[in-house]
């Protein structure tokens, strides 16, 4: 499990930095509304291509190799038709978003079209090797691919911005990928399955994707609505200085995709319930490793992090950030594992709507008092309360108390460990260097640490 949670991060990593470099980068070099535009097309990215994933990639990581090799069988040629008609048709709406006008898409629409084509392609067939543990493929693709990322996109800066620009010359980047991809899913896909087809049940199976598929697009929405509606209804500036307030730190989502995958194909070969819950309090202390000290450097650091990162031009988005990141310690539990082990999609999706809920619910008061900051914590308070109701389903299908799916006494030290030496840190440094050395040797001090303590957990086991 902690093998293949490193090799997928690994892979996911590559890509996920390239994005956060060219950010910090526009950020820093782009005028506030120009800035605006490409992160409003990060955004209308993330909310259509998750939207033609359909869940199916999240469904994937429930079944063994031979398992998907049946899935892909059993499936009638109409279906596959009706998938590239639909992805043809957000496709078309992505293309829309992005050029902002009819004159602009009649004009250059074709190329945010075949982008997107390419990109939502990638991503499904990335999940289909990593089920078929096509891992160094995988590397390999990842790091060419955000290397000609980078790249692209200082070339596009450098003879002067446009996204028109900066699309038109990554389509050889998305589509050589696209084609490496290809060539590796199909030659896993045309191996013949091995064991017994009739105990592969295609009608569980479509239950399972219809639940996953709702999960994995409100999941989405939760955290990227306020942003899209934000990039929608204000000004390019104002949402540039929201969407950087608000940013995903990208390796806890990461790491916690990565290590509930990996989970979920252990899982898949685990019959025992204890030896499940044992299975999820090692995801715990993997992930704990991660979310904690990213979480109290953050904490502590906040105004450095955004200056320096975002440049002073967005000091106003501080309060937000400081909300957004109090969403970080209750990512070191891997929510939907067991549920979609067991394949609850019904409890996972009831999830999903107490989420929407109570962040409804609370984001007018929160607003009210805290301005665009109340939004961002609105989200944060109403992901709670879903994690605790996911912990405690879990718990009940495993006939287990809700403390045993959880390190709890580990996650404490841990808590305190991290939250002292953010605090030391932070107040010994500050006032000695500049806000750049600053993060530097912050990072650098939590980042050691949590490798030693990530050490420490696989040697443990």
């Amino acid at each position: 499990m902690f093998g293949n949670s490193f090799r997928i991060f690994a892979i996911r990593l590559f890509s996920t930095l390239a994005s956060l470099v060219v950010m910090v980068f526009f950020s820093h070099q782009l005028s506030q509304e120009d800035n605006g535009q490409y992160l409003g097309f990060i955004v209308n990215l993330t909310i259509t291509s998750t939207l033609a994933g359909l869940g199916i990639g999240l469904l994937l990581f429930t079944y063994t190799g031979d398992e998907l090799r049946y899935l892909v069988r059993s499936i009638r040629p109409r279906y596959y038709y009706a998938y590239l008609a639909l992805l043809l048709l957000i496709a078309g709406v992505f293309a829309g978003l992005t050029c902002g006008s009819p004159a602009a898409l009649a004009r250059s629409g074709y190329i945010p079209f075949l982008f997107f084509i390419a990109y939502t392609a990638g991503v499904l067939l990335e999940s289909v090797l990593m089920v078929a543990k096509q891992f160094k493929l995988l590397l390999l693709s990842g790091f060419l691919y955000a290397l000609l990322y980078v790249g692209v996109s200082l070339m596009a800066y450098d003879k002067g911005f446009s996204m028109d620009r900066l699309l038109l010359w990554l389509l050889p980047v998305v589509y050589g990928k696209l084609l490496l991809l290809l060539w590796a899913a199909f030659s896993f896909l045309r191996r013949p399955p091995v064991g017994d087809p009739a105990s592969f049940k295609s009608k569980k199976t479509f239950s399972l994707w219809l639940h996953l598929g709702f999960y994995d697009l409100s999941n989405m929405l939760i955290q990227w609505l306020d942003k899209f509606i934000v990039s929608l209804l204000l000004t390019a500036g104002t949402a540039a200085v929201y969407i950087n307030g608000t940013v995903n730190i990208p390796f806890v989502p990461l790491a916690l995709s990565a290590v509930s995958n990996a989970t979920l194909m252990q899982l898949s070969y685990t019959t025992g319930r204890r030896e499940k819950a044992a299975l999820m309090r090692q995801a715990g202390r993997l992930l704990s490793c991660i979310a904690y000290p990213v979480f109290f450097f953050l904490l502590f650091f906040r105004a450095e992090f955004i200056t320096v990162a975002f440049s002073d031009k967005y000091a106003g988005a501080i309060p937000i950030f400081l909300c957004s990141v109090l969403i970080l310690p209750v990512r070191a539990y891997s929510n939907t594992t067991i549920l979609q082990n067991y394949h609850r999609g019904r409890l996972i999706n009831i999830g999903v709507v107490l989420d929407y809920i109570v962040a409804i619910a609370i984001m007018y008061p929160l607003y009210r008092w805290l301005g665009l900051a109340g939004i961002a914590l609105s989200f944060v308070l109403s992901t709670y309360v879903q994690v605790i109701f996911y912990l405690y389903f879990s718990a009940r299908l495993l006939g287990q108390p809700m403390t045993q799916l959880v390190p709890l006494k580990n996650w404490i030290g841990k808590l305190l460990g991290f939250g002292l030496l953010g605090f030391g840190l932070y107040h010994f440094l500050h006032g000695l260097l500049t806000p750049f050395y600053l993060l530097v040797a912050g990072c650098s001090v939590m980042g050691l640490v949590s490798v030693v303590l990530l050490r420490y957990e696989m040697k443990r086991e």
